[in-house]
């Protein structure tokens, strides 16, 4: 489920791919001017035509109910925003590098997920969401409790701060009576140590 949204972007690019290499040379073609194609035409590579011109072979062959869901997909894709069709292009991109074998694996979940009852997927979004929501609950209690140890961290050393100020403050205030005790102190312990000697 966590695939879901790269598993169907995945795959209405790899529609979308091919209706852009093909679709746009059939159908878009009476929506452009000729020259327009021709001048797009003539700037693409020998390969870059090749390519195209298989791709329209294999467009061809398709039947027309799959063409005609390819062409919907395309139009979809069209009318969506630009940000979106940026996520998706980024999405292709990540699914282009990923290895064979993990892209098979992908592809076939997405295919098992078309295959479940509407029910039964509707429950997976459900128990996603749900999810989703336990994580953004678990990420915000952890944020406060950082945020909460640093208050801590912060009052700890106010704390420390206030100590040390009020100790400062005894000490000028006793500090002649202080001096006297440590030098009583100190006569105090050089006196065991010549006894013990």
């Amino acid at each position: 489920m966590k695939h879901f949204m790269l598993i169907s972007s995945i795959c209405s690019l790899l529609t979308t791919t091919t209706v852009l290499k093909t679709y746009s040379q059939e159908e878009s073609a009476s929506q452009i001017a000729p020259e327009e194609t021709r001048h797009q035409w003539e700037t693409l590579s020998p390969k870059q035509k090749a390519s195209i011109l298989e791709s329209y072979g294999e467009w061809r062959k398709l039947p027309q109910e799959r063409r005609s869901a390819l062409k919907e997909n395309y139009e979809k894709f069209r009318s969506m925003p630009e940000e979106r069709r940026l996520l998706m292009r980024h999405r292709w991109e990540r699914f282009q590098e990923m290895p064979e074998h993990d892209r098979q694996k992908l592809l076939e979940k997405y295919r098992h997920w078309k295959e479940m009852k509407s029910e039964e997927r509707e429950r997976l979004r459900e128990r996603h969401k749900e999810r989703e929501r336990e994580k953004e609950q678990r990420d915000l209690e952890r944020s406060e409790k950082r945020t909460h140890r640093r208050e801590g961290e912060k009052l700890e050393k106010q704390e420390r701060r206030e100590k040390k100020e009020i100790l400062r403050e005894r000490r000028e205030r006793d500090g002649g009576h202080r001096d006297d005790l440590r030098e009583s102190d100190k006569r105090e312990r050089e006196r065991r140590k010549g006894r013990n000697h």
